[in-house]
């Protein structure tokens, strides 16, 4: 839930990839696979412990993505109303983006950056919608522009500048940018020999770690959605014709 980049790869045609950063006394996420909410198939790795999911694509062409906070850290309260990753499913039960961006009720939810990239009725529509537990933040950001998000609640202002300047130079040196490419940089950054925190794999003090990195490559009538968890380097993937 805590690094995403977006690359475009032309008009319909992109990749979105997530590393799941997540404390270790929680189970590792099950495979990636088919599940039905209101007639619709969605595609997601899901969460054992609470049912939902960060990361989801739909046989509609829409795909989400969630990360945990919005602007800055902020004080967990002892309760919410709903798991963010539920967020993720009861999107579907809204006709359009447009009607759960305006209508989804956020009351006592934690706050969450959520990434929509949308093919479902014409171009590409991208929205980043961010809640801060008390207003809804929403922009309309450029389809054909590259972009890396990394939650508020683990990383500093400096840590997500270094990942973005880490970012911008992949962009600029990569000419082969694909799936593979993606997720190979999600986990090394731009060296390939070992892990490190510049490619966005973490262990801090065996209490939170990066626990998998998903990825999903999407045209108008097809997509491939990549799964690897990192504690047994198993791999998933899902190869879909719309």
């Amino acid at each position: 839930m805590c690094t995403v980049s977006y690359v475009p790869l032309g008009d319909n045609h992109f990749i979105l990839t997530s590393n799941r950063d997540e404390r270790t006394v929680r189970e590792d996420a099950l495979t990636p696979r088919r599940y039905l909410r209101n007639g619709e198939s969605l595609y997601y790795p899901k969460d054992p412990e609470a049912g939902g999911t960060w990361f989801l694509t739909s046989s509609r062409g829409i795909t989400l993505c969630l990360l945990n906070g919005a602007f800055e850290r902020h004080e967990r309260l002892p309760a919410y109303r709903l798991s963010r990753g539920q967020i993720l499913l009861q999107f579907f039960d809204f006709e359009t983006t447009e009607d759960f961006l305006e209508d989804f009720d956020l009351e006592k939810i934690e706050p969450f950056t959520l990434l929509v990239v949308d093919s479902s009725s014409g171009p590409l529509q991208f929205h980043e919608m961010r809640w801060d537990g008390t207003g809804k933040f929403i922009r309309k950001l450029d389809s054909m522009k590259a972009g890396i998000w990394s939650s508020v609640t683990l990383y500093d202002t400096e840590t997500i500048a270094t990942r973005q300047r880490l970012f911008d130079r992949w962009l600029a040196e990569k000419r082969d940018k694909n799936a593979e490419s993606l997720i190979d940089f999600h986990r090394f950054g731009n060296r390939s020999d070992q892990n490190t925190e510049e490619g966005f794999v973490i262990n801090h003090h065996n209490l939170v770690k990066t626990r998998s990195i998903s990825s999903v490559e999407r045209d108008r009538n097809w997509f491939v959605m990549h799964h690897r968890r990192l504690s047994d380097e198993s791999t998933h993937t899902i190869r879909l014709v719309l």
